[in-house]
């Protein structure tokens, strides 16, 4: 039955595709079982020592990265923001979002931004001129079950 498939098909089945003749290591290969052999213990080998190799290059952390530069850079202080980085923040607040954990959504946000604008940007300069973080900030809803979480450091 294979055959007759294979014939109305057109699957030439029985057909050569090996090459005639392989160079290994300057050494000419004709006989197609060696080289079938060549290319089977070719494959089979390859994944295993280019695995040995990524180890080689990357196993010893200082050969994979750069060396650490001389000059480090702390964050000791905040730049104030200003009052339009706050307006901007709350032009750019999802309206389609539910409400924040005290209840206030963002349209109501957006309506009254011109009133708290000023008293926001004296409290956030506080907070990081202060180093203090309050712990009412420090509460998120979770969306997908509506428990709020708390983060503590």
């Amino acid at each position: 039955m294979w055959n007759l498939i294979n014939t109305l098909a057109n699957n030439n089945t029985k057909r050569n595709c090996a090459p005639s003749k392989l160079l290994v290591n300057s050494i000419t290969v004709i006989d197609p079982k060696e080289i079938c052999n060549t290319f089977n213990t070719y494959f089979a080998t390859i994944g295993p020592m280019l695995a040995d190799e990524i180890i080689q290059i990357f196993g010893n952390s200082s050969a994979a990265l750069p060396n650490k530069p001389t000059d480090t850079v702390e964050l000791t202080t905040f730049d104030q923001c200003t009052t339009l980085e706050i307006s901007k923040i709350i032009d750019n607040l999802n309206p389609l979002c539910s409400t924040r954990i005290d209840g206030i959504n963002t349209k109501s946000i957006e309506c009254i931004k011109n009133l708290i604008v000023d008293s926001m940007y004296k409290c956030f300069n506080k907070l990081l001129n202060d180093g203090e973080f309050p712990n009412s900030l420090k509460i998120a809803k979770n969306v997908n079950t509506g428990l709020d979480i708390e983060v503590t450091y």
